[in-house]
């Protein structure tokens, strides 16, 4: 999971970053770090985020190769 697509189900969830971290009982820093690029998703943090939100490997990969045509279309 990268830094686009963890926002993108984020805000797809109607989270704010606070109430995410809340969630993953994480900081905010963290949630707002991973989302800037600065920190790495953790495979603790990626595994409680897929569990809050939601979230299945078919899932993941359809929001990456959405992404990737993002990205091609451009």
């Amino acid at each position: 999971m990268n830094k686009e697509v963890f926002r993108i189900i984020r805000l797809a969830r109607g989270y704010t970053q606070r109430e995410l971290a809340e969630k993953l009982g994480v900081s905010y820093g963290l949630v707002a770090q991973i989302e800037a690029g600065n920190k790495k998703i953790s495979a603790r943090v990626a595994r409680k985020f897929m569990e809050v939100c939601g979230v299945t490997d078919d899932d993941l990969l359809n929001a990456r190769h959405l992404l990737n045509r993002k990205g091609e279309s451009k």
